[in-house]
Parts: C-alpha cells; sequence; structure tokens
C-alpha cells in the first residue's frame, strides 16, 4: 500500500517555510522535503493493545522535514521547536541525553533504516518544523518519524511500501526511544489519504482505508486537565486487561488478547471476575465492536449512526473503563446538545486531555466558542479548540 506523492513543486506552505529555514540555517538548499501529518485515535480506545482494531485519521497538520546531502559521514539535525542541535555520524548513531532526547526519533528511526541493510555513503543535513501542536494528543512524534523517514529513505533512493515505513518507525519508538506504543500513531500518519479513515488491525498490523461518505469537519476541545497521574492510571487499566484476558484464556483457552472474546464469554464466567475488571473487559469488548460497526457506517454512508458510536464510545470510557475526567465528560454533553455535532468523545489514553468532535459544516468557531464559555464558567480555567480537516497525507518534495 503505498499514497505518498512525489513531485518537483509543492503547494503545501509547510515546504515552503522549511525550504527558507533550511537555506538560513545552513546556507545552501536541501534536497528533499517531506511532511508527515498528526493524527485523531478517532474510536478503539485502549484496543490496540489488546489486539483488537482501531481507526484514524489524518489531520491537516504536519511535520516537516528538509534534508541535504553532505560530502562526508557527519550528520547535524536542526528543529525548530527544541533548544539544542543534534551533530552525529552515520557510523556512530548513539542514543541522546539531557536536552537532546528529542534526536532519539530521528537517530532511531535512520538506526532501523540501516538495519535493513543500506549502508550510507554519506551524512545529511536536516532540518524539523512543525504545526503539530504537542501536548494535545495528535502524536506529533509519530508524524516526525514517518516525516523524517520519508527524508532519510528519499535522500539515499531507497522505495519502501507505506506498511514498512510505519512498522520500521514503530520499531524506532520501541527499540531506539523506549517508548512501548502501538501501531495506531505511525499507521495512521504514514497510511492517511485525503477524506479517508485509517482501519489498523493491531494484531497483525494491517491497514486498508475507508473514504468518508460527505465532508467532515473535526475539532479538538482541550480538557486543560493536568496528565500528572496519566502514566500509573495507565499501567493500571493495562494491567487490569491482562487479568481479564487471563481469566478468559484460563476459561476459554483462546489465547491471551482480550479483543479476541465477545460478550457471551464474558458473561459464561462473570462470576471469576471483579466488578472493576469485569467493567475494563466489557469496555475493551465492545469498543473493537464498535470498530468494526462503524466501519459498516462508513461503507452504508451513515454519518449520523457512525457519529453516535462516538458517544458510546465515550460513554463506557466514562462508565466501564473510568478513564474519563470532568471536564472531559463536561466538553462531551454540551457538544451532544448542538445538532450539528455527529458525535464526540475523549481521544488518547484519558485521564484528561482532549475530546474530538466530528461536525458537519454548519458548526462554527462561535459554536465552540460558546461550549469554551460554558467550561470557563464551570471549571473557572479556559481551554481552548482547534479546527482540523482530514485533507491529509504524507508529501514528498524532491527539489535537486
Amino acid at each position: 500500500m503505498s499514497n505518498s506523492l512525489k513531485t518537483k513543486r509543492s503547494t503545501r506552505l509547510e515546504h515552503t517555510e522549511n525550504k527558507k529555514g533550511f537555506l538560513s540555517t545552513y546556507e545552501k538548499s536541501p534536497d528533499f522535503i517531506c511532511s508527515a501529518p498528526g493524527r485523531i485515535e478517532l474510536l478503539g480506545n485502549h484496543v490496540d493493545y489488546n489486539g483488537g482494531s482501531v481507526m484514524g485519521i489524518g489531520i491537516n497538520r504536519y511535520v516537516t522535514t528538509g534534508i541535504g546531502a553532505t560530502s562526508d559521514e557527519s550528520i547535524q539535525i536542526f528543529s525548530e521547536f527544541a533548544d539544542s542541535r543534534i551533530s552525529s555520524s552515520i557510523h556512530k548513531i548513539e542514543r541522546q541525553q539531557g536536552d537532546k532526547t528529542w534526536g532519539n526519533y530521528i537517530l532511531g528511526v535512520l538506526d532501523e533504516i540501516i538495519k535493513l541493510g543500506i549502508s550510507p555513503s554519506h551524512g545529511f543535513k536536516m532540518y524539523i518544523s512543525s504545526k503539530v501542536p504537542s501536548g494535545k494528543g495528535l502524536s506529533s512524534s509519530a508524524a516526525l518519524e514517518v516525516s523524517v523517514a520519508h527524508a532519510i529513505l528519499s535522500l539515499y533512493g531507497i522505495a519502501l511500501e507505506d506498511s514498512e515505513i510505519f512498522k520500521l518507525c514503530k520499531r524506532a519508538e520501541n527499540n531506539f526511544v523506549g517508548v512501548p506504543c502501538g501501531v495506531l500513531d505511525q499507521a495512521t500518519s504514514a497510511c492517511s489519504k485525503e477524506n479517508h479513515v485509517i482501519l489498523i488491525d493491531c494484531e497483525n498490523e494491517e491497514v486498508t482505508r475507508n473514504a468518508f461518505s460527505e465532508k467532515v469537519v473535526f475539532w479538538i476541545f482541550d480538557s486543560s486537565k493536568e496528565h500528572y497521574l496519566v502514566d500509573s492510571l495507565y499501567s493500571e487499566r493495562f494491567l487490569e486487561c491482562q487479568d481479564a484476558s487471563k481469566l478468559l484464556d484460563q476459561n476459554l483457552r483462546r489465547g491471551r488478547l482480550l479483543a479476541k472474546y465477545t460478550k457471551d464469554d464474558l458473561s459464561t464466567i462473570r462470576s471469576k471476575f471483579s466488578p472493576n475488571i469485569f467493567k475494563r473487559a466489557s469496555h475493551v469488548i465492545e469498543e473493537n465492536d464498535r470498530v468494526y460497526q462503524a466501519n459498516f457506517d462508513l461503507h452504508n454512508s451513515d454519518m449520523k449512526r457512525f457519529g453516535q458510536r462516538l458517544f458510546e464510545s465515550h460513554k463506557s470510557s466514562q462508565y466501564q473503563f473510568e478513564n474519563s475526567c470532568l471536564e472531559l465528560d463536561f466538553l462531551v454533553q454540551r457538544l451532544a446538545l448542538d445538532s450539528n455535532v455527529y458525535g464526540a468523545r475523549l481521544t488518547g489514553g484519558g485521564f484528561g486531555g482532549a475530546v474530538i468532535a466530528m461536525t458537519n459544516l454548519y458548526f462554527e468557531p462561535s459554536d465552540a466558542d460558546g461550549i469554551l464559555e460554558a467550561f470557563k464558567k464551570n471549571f473557572s480555567k479556559e481551554s481552548s479548540a482547534l479546527q482540523v480537516s482530514t485533507d491529509a497525507c504524507c508529501l514528498i518534495e524532491a527539489l535537486s
């Protein structure tokens, strides 16, 4: 599967800006400029590590990488979002520490490319810019990895399928950065196509694309909720899911992937579950089923029913998985009152973070402002809203 566009002349503003930054930094033009989109987790909350399927969409916010060859083995990396520069060598790739740890996302990708058996004959200069907001659950790190992968592969004249690229980027984050992430983020960024939903089978790491039947708009509403408990609570939910799958496997002998079981399976051995473990398992199994049902909604051009599944997903997160919070619930409840909103739910790990809303074209910025005003009145703190579209895909521009 491949959808990356190669062109001699880009119409993407981010490419023009990146070229100017590269020229200013290195006093030469790049050989290639590559951009990859951020993403929204649409459905499949906490299903990925349980072996089920998830839905994501690429959004029109990009991480952009300019790259140019050097005459020696040196590597120089500059990023607009960092206060430090990275200097390295293609023959000595080492993990960065302190204020340079951001460079591990880039060097990890290079390391995985070299592991494919590629022996670069020269180094490179790299300039990175980003319009993917950080801290909003839009996965700027995955967009960075995918953008960098396209840039390095283009420079060395290597062609890989999108599936190979997102798996490579996932390995980079797992092995070099040290983050045990699933495949949702990298796959959605690498495989994004304008106005398409990305369906990912997390067990087999397989991707399919399905088109939206009508033009929709997505909004991200920030809960302004601190994330100081997210790591411990996320780990707690992970272990609860492991406990549920262990019980199911001990009694039904169908493996340790929770998403492989059904609601009937849960009912069969319900007495063996504690109340909390039963709720966690119910959420994952029902959420996995919601992903498949939403896929049918897309094929049937039923966007209203698709949107209802977003509301159902949030309700399950609120009461069964218990990874919501008052701020997220308030935003979803207010959004549900607007007839131009098809659906809304928390996105990402939960326990704070953001709500996504899928709307028609008649939902205006003034409508979003009204929700933000109500949020401020209720919680005595500011929130924010970001409008994004699904007109997103990776773009590779050759300049040399």
